[in-house]
């Protein structure tokens, strides 16, 4: 046993010696530019860039035949003396000569380094010719030496003792800088390591195409975005490690290896914007953080747009150093609005939300580690790469299942409740009906002591209760009677009111909104363009008779047609007691307006006040209260013709709105009617030129005393001015219908307060 374990360290002892001198050997053929390969043990021989020598073809034009003729072979500059960068516009001639010195070892692989666009190595052989074999990230698959879309790898043969001269062109078309960094491989050390990249590659490939499919189908069947938008990210992710291990290049465009960096630009981009999607569907952003989820949007609208952009810029520069960076720029982008997301979403305390910041997290914590370890391996670089992908992945489809399960949770506590409710409801059934039991047995031991006395009862209660049967269908006769009699009402008074197809042919633009809050309303309108005037008279004039046309007056005495009156009232009450008031009212306006002629609204108001208050005071009895009934009233007269517009109010203002702003004109203090004043009642008229564009507003107060809100409060006078200055730019109709829907929504579920009337026109 001791002789073969001194027979081992012998043999040990000499190969170490050997070793030595052929690296011995190595080193002091530097001086003569012979890369010597002597170490069998070794993989990998590295920094062969000491025995190369470069040349610089400013012109793009040398050919193989002249850079290896004896003229150009003193133009050849080793590559460790070379103080000018190389530049991507310029090709690039490389020379090494190498002696393999490791018997049954000739096949190699020669990397050259970098990501050169075209690679051609050019062996020369014993005839005078040169072996070409190709590599590069823009040279089509079948046309390299070894399938490999990432490294420039060329397989090269090295006879045992030879040496071997080898030229190398690199020529670049996407301006990135040319580079040598050359090493020899064992070529079965590397179909090895190749072997298991690919397999890790195909596992985590498998993994995430199962998960795509299946978040799919999930989505078709329950229509749920969340899951569309994570499989989608999932999709772009996996594009993405498909593009970084060249899987793209050299299985799915082998024949446009130039198509690669479009497919980089567009995965790039839509990993983002897919990434803000699912986070916006998933954690209901719109809910928890509603002021931040715009910003995000219109993040992701950016983002989207850039797509082209980067796209077309790159078609036609082939700048991708420049498009790299960008990619950088952006990345950086994301990463910040991320944290800052992160934190807004761990404040709301949300647990998918904590989910999903772990998940984020984990990938971007692998993305800064892996730009740390790039530069000592790409595999170390792609393997902590994707298991931050995988892990992020894992964590939001953990958070998703988490999602799930608090759903089914809060259906099954919803399930628990209403069965929980139904066993109170048969409990409190079972304790009513043995109450009802021990109510029955003790009443029906009272019914049998006063077996006699209900008997005796029996015949007046069929009475009482036919009695009472006739009353109720009588009160239910009745019911309808005063329903039908209201809704007739209401077709009598819809009758009374001016059409308000009438108003809107009278003005460039109106609207009447009329919304009783019974049937019948106490609010209503007044309008008529048929008012006559003296050509030569102020407006207001009273006159005792119609005015009557004569052929044979002279015309500067001829009555014409010029003033419209519109007027909004507010009588006392709604229903039907204020259905009465605007009956009356309407009748007393036809009286001064139609009759009388009085046109100018102060004066109106004036006749208006004294009628209504003669008329209520006939109804009163000598012992009854005074009668303080009345109405609110707001006057328009508008002469179109002397572009004049009159207002007067009682208790009610007027609005107009004109140049962007609203003005108020008050009315009067006093109301029309109503006869507990003691001082005398003062009604002004407001006279202003019309402008046009103006748009003018009366109306009763019904939509301001609306209650409605979060705090069921008024809507307030103020409020309402400056909804109707908001849209007062738009079409009346269109005002019409967004005064009906503001209403609608402030009042919800809340009565109505009272009759609403709002009146307005655009002159």
């Amino acid at each position: 046993m001791w002789q073969k374990v001194s027979y081992i360290v012998l043999f040990w002892i000499l190969s170490n010696t050997v070793c030595f001198a052929q690296t011995s050997k190595t080193n002091s053929n530097v001086q003569h530019q012979v890369a010597v390969i002597a170490n069998p043990s070794k993989t990998i021989h590295e920094s062969l860039n000491q025995y190369l020598t470069v040349l610089e073809d400013t012109s793009n034009k040398l050919t193989y035949e002249q850079i290896s003729s004896p003229t150009f072979q003193q133009q050849f500059t080793p590559y460790n003396q070379r103080i000018k960068e190389f530049k991507h516009q310029y090709t690039y001639w490389g020379k090494i000569i190498l002696q393999n010195q490791v018997k049954r070892k000739d096949d190699w692989l020669l990397h050259i380094g970098g990501r050169n666009s075209v690679v051609e190595l050019y062996i020369p052989q014993p005839e005078g010719k040169a072996l070409v074999k190709k590599a590069g990230v823009f040279v089509p698959v079948a046309q390299k030496s070894v399938n490999e879309a990432i490294l420039s790898l060329v397989k090269i043969y090295l006879p045992y003792q030879t040496p071997q001269t080898i030229y190398i062109k690199i020529v670049m078309f996407d301006k990135r800088t040319p580079k040598f960094n050359l090493e020899l491989h064992d070529l079965q050390n590397y179909n090895e390591g190749l072997r298991w990249e690919s397999l890790f590659q195909g596992m985590f490939q498998g993994v995430f195409w199962i998960m795509i499919l299946y978040n799919l189908v999930i989505f078709f069947s329950t229509k749920d975005r969340t899951y569309l938008y994570y499989s989608s990210y999932m999709l772009f992710l996996a594009i993405y490690f498909l593009y970084f291990h060249g899987f793209i290049r050299e299985y799915f465009i082998p024949a446009h290896p130039a198509l690669d960096s479009y497919i980089w630009i567009v995965t790039v981009s839509m990993m983002s914007v897919l990434y803000f999607g699912f986070m916006r569907v998933f954690l209901h952003t719109k809910d928890i953080i509603s002021r931040i989820d715009p910003f995000v949007r219109v993040y992701m609208g950016i983002r989207i747009a850039l797509i082209p952009i980067e796209l077309i810029y790159y078609y036609f520069s082939s700048n991708y150093p420049l498009m790299n960076t960008l990619s950088l720029v952006c990345g950086g982008i994301d990463a910040l609005f991320s944290a800052v997301l992160f934190v807004v979403l761990y404040k709301t305390g949300s647990i998918t939300a904590r989910y999903f910041i772990l998940g984020a997290l984990s990938l971007n914590i692998a993305v800064i580690a892996g730009i740390f370890i790039y530069s000592y391996s790409r595999f170390a670089y792609s393997l902590v790469y994707q298991s931050g992908a995988a892990l992020e992945v894992l964590l939001f489809s953990l958070g998703l299942g988490y999602k799930i399960k608090e759903n089914e949770l809060e259906k099954r506590r919803a399930q628990a409740d209403l069965i929980e409710q139904l066993h109170q409801n048969d409990k409190l059934q079972k304790k009513h009906t043995q109450e009802l039991e021990d109510k029955v047995t003790e009443r029906t031991a009272k019914v049998l002591q006063q077996k006699e006395e209900i008997a005796a009862q029996s015949e007046h209660m069929k009475a009482a209760l036919s009695q009472l049967g006739d009353k109720n269908r009588q009160l239910q006769r009745t019911n309808k009677h005063i329903t039908d009699s209201i809704n007739y009402a209401r077709r009598i008074q819809q009758a009374i009111l001016c059409d308000q197809e009438e108003i809107t042919r009278n003005f460039k633009d109106a609207f009447v909104l009329l919304a009783p809050k019974d049937i019948v309303s106490g609010d209503f309108y007044w309008f008529n363009e048929d008012i006559f005037a003296h050509k030569n008279e102020p407006l207001g004039v009273q006159i005792t008779a119609p005015p009557v046309y004569d052929e044979e007056d002279d015309n500067s005495k001829r009555l014409h047609p010029r003033v419209k009156v519109l007027i909004a009232a507010d009588g006392t009450g709604h229903g039907v007691p204020g259905a009465f008031m605007t009956v009356m009212g309407q009748n007393l306006l036809d009286e001064i307006i139609l009759n009388q002629k009085i046109t100018e609204p102060s004066q109106i108001l004036y006749e208006l006040d004294h009628r209504l208050a003669s008329t209520l005071q006939k109804t009163r009895t000598e012992n009854s209260a005074p009668i303080n009934d009345g109405m609110d009233v707001s006057i328009l007269a508008v002469d179109e013709k002397a572009g004049k517009v009159y207002f007067s109010g009682a208790k009610h203002p007027f609005w107009y709105v004109r140049n962007g702003a609203i003005h108020q004109v008050k009315g009067s203090k006093f109301p029309i009617g109503s006869s507990q004043y003691r001082v005398s009642k003062v009604f002004e008229t407001f006279t202003m030129d019309i402008q046009q564009g103006d748009v003018y507003y009366i109306f009763s107060d019904g939509f301001q005393d609306q209650f409605g809100g979060a705090l069921g409060r008024k809507y307030m006078r103020k409020y309402f001015r400056k909804f109707l200055l908001e849209i007062s730019g738009r079409p009346l109709k269109i005002q019409k219908q967004l005064l009906e829907t503001e209403l609608r929504d402030w009042q919800d579920t809340n009565p109505q307060t009272d009759d609403v009337l709002i009146i307005g026109v655009k002159m």
